[in-house]
């Protein structure tokens, strides 16, 4: 996996940039798609194949630039593991996005981050980030936009992008 995972990580690198409207004209025109569900057999099956040779532990770029969002019961799970008080975790780590009633890390990278880019409270994580990158969930095509930016985010969304073009090219 470790050359696999490399090799990846450094075409992303290279190429999710100058390919960023190429692939959002792809993936808007797959709302079009007749049969939605296939899109997301396939991307399921992508998602799948693509986090066997990714190892999210050694990028961590999501937990490195993206602030994710917390539900109240992400507040009340992630602060009894800390062993604070919910409005105590709330004061020290996060702020409020009272439009959506959810709360948002004060800053990036994760203050969860370690130096080692694993997360130090996994078992506990917020959903947001149980979740990401969402291309393994049904509705892939009403994704579209979320996709689009998050590959710039994660090697994995850019390269199920990549082999979802490929793939239905070939049908």
């Amino acid at each position: 996996m470790s050359n696999d995972h490399d090799l990846m990580v450094r075409a992303w690198k290279e190429n999710a940039l100058c390919e960023e409207d190429a692939d959002f004209r792809f993936l808007r025109r797959l709302k079009l798609a007749d049969n939605p569900g296939r899109i997301d057999s396939l991307a399921h099956e992508l998602h799948d194949e693509t986090f066997a040779k990714i190892d999210c532990t050694r990028c961590a770029n999501c937990c490195k630039t993206i602030r994710p969002g917390f539900t109240g019961e992400d507040v009340e799970r992630i602060a009894a593991h800390l062993e604070m008080s919910p409005q105590a975790f709330i004061a020290a780590h996060l702020e409020a996005d009272p439009p959506e009633g959810e709360y948002f890390t004060k800053q990036t990278p994760c203050p969860f981050l370690g130096e080692d880019d694993r997360c130090t409270i996994y078992d506990v994580r917020p959903e947001a980030c149980r979740d990401y990158p969402h291309t393994n969930k049904e509705g892939f095509t009403h994704r579209i936009y979320s996709h689009s930016a998050n590959e710039l985010t994660c090697p994995a969304v850019y390269h199920i992008v990549k082999d979802l073009r490929r793939r239905l090219r070939r049908r």
